[in-house]
């Protein structure tokens, strides 16, 4: 009995993670145009030169070449993660994400395309959403309650919208629903093992180097520690 319930909550997430997926494929065809931190994201993740430095003032330029050698990768930087940290040196967000759109790039050299941060946005969606279903398990008693928690988080037009940026946003997630879900699992415990203060210590070097939010809200999230 005990396979078979495991066995429907295995399926009914598998169908939660296809359909999510092909409702973020829909409006990610909507999707026109570029917000300026978005352009940052593949400058910064592919560009060989500042990402304000790469046109220069007074020159005419024809077609659209140093835009695509600047956003896209090429035989000289494809899998260079030393540029793309170099990079982040010189802004002010750390490298995490820069690297996965730097790899996807890598694999696509010259091709500039919203697919990209799109397709990285929507696999890290796929880890957001199991791991609201395993927070919500913990909060939440009943299963179909768990369920569809779930199910309105992965439709919320807040995480649409999350995915549809092409930032280090729905990354963060990851990190932070992690901790939460982290923190539930040892509530209830008297001691805390060493397991404990590895993960918790992996979750805040991966969440610092998504984003340096991730620290104000790991600030206040351990005093319930206390």
């Amino acid at each position: 009995m005990e396979k078979k319930k495991h066995g429907k909550i295995i399926v009914g997430i598998l169908v939660v993670l296809i359909l999510q997926s092909l409702i973020y494929i829909y409006f990610g065809n909507q999707k026109v145009g570029f917000h300026i931190d978005e352009f940052y994201t593949y400058a910064l993740s592919n560009g060989q030169e500042r990402a304000n430095d790469f046109i220069e003032d007074g020159r005419i330029y024809s077609g659209g070449s140093p835009f695509t050698e600047h956003y896209t990768t090429n035989k000289d930087n494809r899998f260079d993660y030393e540029m793309v940290w170099r990079n982040q040196a010189e802004d002010v967000h750390p490298p995490l994400y820069y690297f996965f759109i730097h790899t996807i790039s890598s694999f696509l050299p010259e091709v500039f395309t919203k697919w990209i941060g799109l397709g990285v946005n929507i696999f890290f969606s796929l880890v957001v959403t199991i791991l609201v279903y395993l927070v919500s398990k913990e909060l939440l008693k009943d299963k179909k309650a768990v369920f569809l928690s779930t199910v309105l988080f992965s439709i919320c037009p807040a995480v649409i919208n999350s995915i549809m940026f092409l930032r280090m946003y729905i990354l963060l997630n990851i990190w932070i629903l992690a901790v939460v879900w982290l923190f539930l699992l040892y509530y209830d415990k008297k001691k805390l093992d060493k397991i404990f203060y590895v993960a918790l210590l992996c979750i805040t070097v991966l969440g610092t180097l998504t984003q340096y939010y991730f620290l104000i809200f790991l600030f206040f999230f351990v005093f319930i520690l206390e």
